[in-house]
């Protein structure tokens, strides 16, 4: 948990994007400096190699502690500190927040992970419940929650598998 609170941590984080980007590069990555909220998206290419896409200077994203992929286009990003958040995705002219969720929107957690499928698996190591959802057209729907000892005592969470 400490290592996801230092300034200098950078987040990778993969996810599939919709219809606007052509089929050759369906996967993106977005990189994220929580030191200073810049970032960068890109993708690897057929022949190998990576592409950085678009460039986002310091100030161009949130505080956040976490940021998840659903894989389907949209991330989510929280905010543990104060349970905020927001998500978005990557179109051809770059990152676009979609929605925004005011401090205390969320539930206290220490893990965020998707599935590939459009739904997003949020986990607390602390008690170990959890809760699922998926970002819709309208924002974040939380699907099922469940109590505390739901699931057993995990340091890390990987999906899509």
């Amino acid at each position: 948990m400490k290592s996801l609170m230092k300034l200098s941590f950078v987040l990778l984080v993969a996810l599939t994007v919709g219809v606007s980007v052509p089929s050759a590069r369906a996967q993106s990555l977005l990189f994220y400096n929580s030191g200073d909220a810049s970032g960068a998206d890109g993708h690897i290419a057929d022949g190998g190699g990576f592409i950085t896409d678009n460039t986002y200077p310091a100030g161009s994203f949130g505080t956040w502690t976490h940021i998840a992929g659903d894989g389907v286009g949209h991330l989510l990003f929280y905010n543990s500190r104060n349970r905020a958040g927001a998500d978005g995705h990557i179109g051809s002219g770059g990152f676009v927040t979609d929605h925004f969720y005011p401090a205390g929107s969320f539930g206290a957690w220490t893990h965020i992970a998707g599935d590939g499928f459009g739904h997003l698996l949020f986990y607390n190591s602390g008690d170990r419940a959890g809760a699922d959802g998926h970002i819709g057209s309208s924002g974040f729907v939380t699907d099922h929650f469940y109590p505390a000892g739901s699931f057993g005592a995990w340091t890390h969470i990987a999906g899509p598998v």
